[in-house]
C-alpha cells in the first residue's frame, strides 16, 4: 500500500509545527528508510557536476503550499478520523502539516513522485536529501554541494540481487540550477535538477545487470545549519 502519495491542500494552517520540528520528522523518515535493505552505490570514474547559478529564477513552486501527514498516518476521509499504522498512538508529532519541498519524479520502482526535499549544512558542505513514498518507496537520493559543485549519489532498495560484488552505478547525466549567486551564507534554496543513471549489478558467473533511471524535477526547500 502507498501511504504517502495522497495530498492534501491547505492555504493557511495554524496547527502546523516549526520548520525545525518538520525537518526532525523528516529525518526520522530518512532514518526509517535506512533500517531497510538498501545500498548506496558508489562510482570510482564520477566526476562532480558544476551548479548553474541563475538569479533571475522565479519563486513560482506552488506546491509548498501543499502538505501532508507522515507516512504512517491514515484520514479516514468519511469521518475525518486519525489513525496510526505503527499502532503507537497519535502524538503532536503525528499531526503535523508537513509541506512539500520538493517535486521531482524517478522512474525506480517502476516510477513515483517526490515530494521532500532536506537541506542541511555541515561546514562547508550542503547536503540535500530528496526521499519520500514510505512504505513502499525508501529509496534516498544524496546531492552534495561544495561552493559550485555537487556530487550525486543514489541510495535504491531495488531490484533487489545476490551477488557477493558491490553495486556500482554511472551517471550518463546531471544538471543542477539554483537561484542563488552562491551557496554559503543562503538561508533558501530553490532550483531543478535533472539525472540519469544506470544501476549496474555485477552478478557471479554472469553478465552484469543494468538498470536505467531518472531523477529530475524542482525544489526548494529551507537550508538548516547543523553544528559541527
Amino acid at each position: 500500500m502507498i501511504l504517502a502519495q495522497s495530498s492534501r491542500k491547505s492555504s493557511c494552517l495554524s496547527n502546523s509545527l516549526s520548520s525545525r520540528s518538520t525537518m526532525k520528522i523528516l529525518t526520522n523518515i530518512s532514518l526509517t528508510a535506512l533500517l531497510i535493505l538498501s545500498f548506496r552505490m558508489t562510482d570510482a570514474q564520477y566526476k562532480p557536476g558544476k551548479i548553474i547559478f541563475d538569479q533571475t529564477l522565479k519563486d513560482t513552486f506552488s506546491y509548498v503550499h501543499h502538505w501532508d501527514y507522515p507516512w504512517y498516518i491514515l484520514k479516514d476521509e468519511e469521518t475525518g478520523e486519525l489513525s496510526n499504522a505503527l499502532n503507537t498512538g497519535i502524538h503532536q508529532e503525528d499531526t503535523a502539516h508537513l509541506y512539500f519541498t520538493a517535486h521531482c519524479e524517478t522512474n525506480v520502482q517502476g516510477g513515483y513522485l517526490i515530494r521532500y526535499c532536506e537541506a542541511r549544512r555541515f561546514g562547508d558542505t550542503l547536503k540535500l536529501i530528496l526521499t519520500d513514498g514510505l512504505p513502499a518507496y525508501a529509496s534516498i537520493f544524496h546531492i552534495d554541494i561544495i561552493k559550485d559543485s555537487f556530487n550525486f549519489s543514489p541510495e535504491l532498495i531495488f531490484p533487489a540481487y545476490s551477488t557477493t560484488q558491490p553495486l556500482q552505478f554511472s551517471v550518463q547525466q546531471q544538471a543542477m540550477t539554483l537561484n542563488l549567486a552562491a551557496v554559503d551564507g543562503a538561508a533558501m534554496i530553490f532550483g531543478f535538477i535533472n539525472f540519469q543513471f544506470e544501476q549496474v549489478i555485477p552478478l557471479d558467473n554472469k553478465p552484469p545487470e543494468i538498470y536505467k533511471y531518472y531523477l529530475r524535477g524542482s525544489i526548494r526547500t529551507p537550508i538548516v545549519t547543523e553544528q559541527q
